[in-house]
């Protein structure tokens, strides 16, 4: 998971998101985020490059969004500095083709995730795996990605790829993975670090 705590001094900031449907439009974040991954697998070290312009933000283990603004990370510049060295040594990889019936799985978990206020890849009948079994018939290898609290579609994938706090980088491997040919997303209200957005891959 891409959970990350928010620092706030000198004045409190409300975050307001609408949750969309699975069926986003094409200007919607969710498929903006699967275009900002497919950028990313197009170009990885061009990718690199946006993450060098990030290092002087960083002091120690925060890192500055804004006057007054921080965000409180786990590894500091450390996670920034492995992944440009990752996306530096990755070729091109293929683009993601929208798939509804993985949109359908990660808007299930969103909802799911928007009404309890939980985290991670779901238990029960939301566990990823019989989730994704209910909307995917076919596929050889599958994975899922979830960001909690970015406002942005590049923000969303940005974090995912620097994967701070995560010991085997697995949010930025599924973007990076090259058996994947296919992805959907959902994003939903979350009450402590919205909004949460899911992402589903999918290959063969």
């Amino acid at each position: 998971m891409n959970m990350k705590k928010w620092i706030l001094t000198a004045s409190t900031i409300a975050i307001i998101f609408s949750p969309l449907r699975a069926d986003a439009p094409a200007d919607g974040i969710e498929r903006q985020i699967v275009q900002e991954i497919n950028r990313a697998r197009a170009n990885p070290p061009g990718i690199a490059d946006e993450l060098e312009a990030l290092r002087p933000l960083y002091r120690g283990k925060q890192r500055a969004l804004a006057e007054n603004l921080f965000l409180d990370t786990q590894e500091g510049v450390a996670a920034v500095d492995d992944a440009i060295a990752a996306l530096r040594r990755t070729p091109a990889r293929g683009p993601l083709r929208w798939d509804q019936a993985l949109a359908q799985s990660a808007a299930e978990l969103a909802q799911a995730e928007s009404r309890s206020g939980a985290y991670g890849h779901g238990r029960g009948a939301n566990a990823f795996a019989p989730r994704i079994r209910r909307h995917k018939r076919r596929f050889h290898e599958v994975g899922e990605d979830i960001s909690y609290g970015s406002q942005t579609a590049r923000d969303v994938v940005q974090g995912l790829i620097i994967d701070d706090g995560v010991a085997d980088r697995g949010h930025r491997k599924n973007i990076l993975d090259r058996q994947f040919d296919a992805a959907g997303a959902a994003c939903a209200e979350h009450e402590q670090l919205s909004p949460a957005c899911v992402i589903d891959f999918s290959g063969g």
